[in-house]
């Protein structure tokens, strides 16, 4: 493949990191349908424009991009995707360092597989102490009960695993959802507030440049279901242009993704890098 040449010069407002990790939304099919939902899936979400051997290319291209170094997996469900697992062995198989982020509700022997490969980063969301409240958030009954069990089975198959507890209802129990991963022997966890995007929006709000992290676009980039390059999974408002057009190294080493990022301004109390909870795509 043909590297791109370098972005034309642009006024620059921000200094960024070259892209190494790269979400694919692969799908916005989800068995949840969460009430802050930044992409609006659900059981009916569906895979988009996006077609497997699309996203094949797109993985060789990330491969063979100089900077990229890992590609997410993240929906929706990405391992309700039928090829999932074809598509996170190809990235293996390419060289790619592999994150996963996943509401870890339904767990097959083929993911567990795959869930313990080192170079398979595991990421997973934790919404409340209370049982009722965070099924409510899910939107689906049985949440709780199915993601509990499976953390329990990620810890006695020593996998390593991020949780991401976001804030997403003022009467939610975030502080005893953080005592039950602490007691699960979870160390690696964040916690933020739901950012207003997707379904989080407000009626006739619109996401702002002021709601996102202020990480987007640095060192981190995102392809969703019909192919747009977008600077995160929650900077959904700004499109670099689309994999289906342009092949992604010359869509990165284009003015209009400087562009894009530069547009968006960095923040002194920012989320730390490929880390955004919920902004929490967190690897």
């Amino acid at each position: 493949m043909t590297v791109a040449p370098n972005a034309p010069t642009i006024a620059r407002h921000r200094a960024v990191a070259p892209v190494s990790f790269l979400e694919l939304e692969i799908t916005r099919d989800c068995t949840a349908a969460c009430q802050h939902c930044y992409s609006n899936s659900g059981p009916t979400g569906g895979t988009g424009t996006m077609r497997p051997a699309d996203w094949l290319r797109v993985i060789e291209q990330a491969a063979a991009h100089p900077t990229i170094e890992t590609v997410q997996f993240i929906g929706g469900e990405p391992t309700m995707h039928p090829t999932f697992v074809g598509l996170v062995r190809f990235a293996l198989g390419s060289g790619l360092q592999v994150a996963i982020f996943t509401n870890l509700i339904e767990v097959t022997p083929a993911l567990w597989d795959l869930y313990g490969h080192e170079r398979v980063r595991l990421s997973t969301s934790w919404y409340s102490a209370d049982r009722a409240q965070h099924d409510r958030i899910l939107r689906q009954p049985g949440a709780y009960d199915a993601t509990w069990a499976n953390l329990r089975e990620v810890v006695r198959r020593d996998i390593p695993i991020k949780v991401g507890l976001v804030r997403v209802v003022d009467d939610q129990d975030i502080d005893g959802a953080v005592e039950q991963i602490l007691g699960l022997g979870i160390t690696n966890y964040n916690v933020d507030d739901a950012r207003p995007v997707g379904r989080a929006l407000g009626r006739g709000q619109r996401t702002t440049v002021d709601d996102l992290c202020g990480m987007c676009g640095d060192g981190r980039a995102a392809i969703d279901t019909t192919g747009r390059l977008m600077p995160c999974v929650l900077g959904r408002d700004f499109d670099a242009g689309n994999v289906h057009e342009s092949a992604l190294a010359d869509l990165l080493a284009g003015g209009r993704w400087a562009e894009v990022v530069d547009a968006i301004p960095g923040k002194a109390d920012r989320c730390g890098p490929a880390d955004s909870n919920d902004c929490d795509p967190a690897i």
